[in-house]
């Protein structure tokens, strides 16, 4: 779906950049409401997210500066039910069966913004650069169960249980700085090359906990530092709209 989602939307930018007549500079493509939705270029021409995988979108507030909005959100989980049966002779002839459980969730979202300004309105190709706050959150969760029954385990013939079970958590706030440039194929239609870096304070806790035939173990660790780094170039494409 993806893939034919880029493909009808690159086929309409060809289009109108085949049929775009001689146009007026690029500064006036932009209006004080100026709106776009922007995409990432990525490998074999297919259409990603720019700055969020929810949606990415630039507001104008003049010609010369925009506001720019991304959001990343990622819900999953799975679960999952097995059992084993088997036969072996260690000394006496004992019959197995195995019963287990694994269960997986994890989510997280992302939510960035800057404020961008364009350093030379009017031009043919326009330079911007920009800076804003991001934050993001994930959490993480896996939880494993197995219960071993076998014909023969003295008086109690208990079932052997086993556990273990791990969760995380991270919070990263930070501040983003970008600057690329735009060029306008056509009429409401934009491509960007752009280059980005941030910095960001990160704080998490992880803590696991397994329980044994005859043992318990729980580990609980907190985890904080700065991060700079920086992105590679990407290259983006934006659509106007009124």
């Amino acid at each position: 779906m993806k893939t034919y989602f880029s493909a009808i939307v690159l086929f309409f930018v060809i289009t109108q950049c085949g049929y775009a007549q001689a146009k007026a500079s690029p500064a006036e493509d932009l209006s004080d409401s100026s709106r776009a939705l922007q995409f990432q270029i990525a490998n074999n021409f297919q259409l990603t997210s720019f700055q969020g995988t929810v949606f990415s979108y630039k507001h104008h507030i003049n010609k010369e500066a925009a506001l720019r909005f991304g959001l990343s959100i990622s819900f999953g989980g799975s679960n999952s039910d097995n059992t084993t049966d088997g036969f072996s002779i260690p000394a006496d002839s004992l019959f197995q069966h195995n019963l287990g459980n694994i269960d997986n969730k994890n989510r997280s979202f992302q939510l960035s913004a800057q404020l961008i300004r364009y350093f030379n309105p009017g031009a043919k190709l326009l330079l911007y650069g920009g800076a804003g706050p991001f934050l993001l959150y994930d959490y993480t969760y896996a939880k494993s169960e197995s219960v071993d029954k076998i014909n023969y385990q003295g008086p109690t013939n208990a079932p052997l249980k086993t556990s273990s079970e791990n969760k995380g958590s991270r919070w990263s706030p930070g501040i983003m700085g970008v600057l690329g440039v735009e060029w306008f194929a056509a009429k409401g239609i934009s491509l960007t090359a752009e280059y980005g870096m941030q910095v960001s304070y990160t704080w998490g806790k992880t803590e696991s906990k397994s329980v044994g035939y005859s043992s318990i173990n729980s580990l609980t660790s907190k985890q904080d530092g700065w991060n700079l780094g920086a992105s590679s170039v990407k290259f983006g494409l934006s659509l106007y709209f009124l």
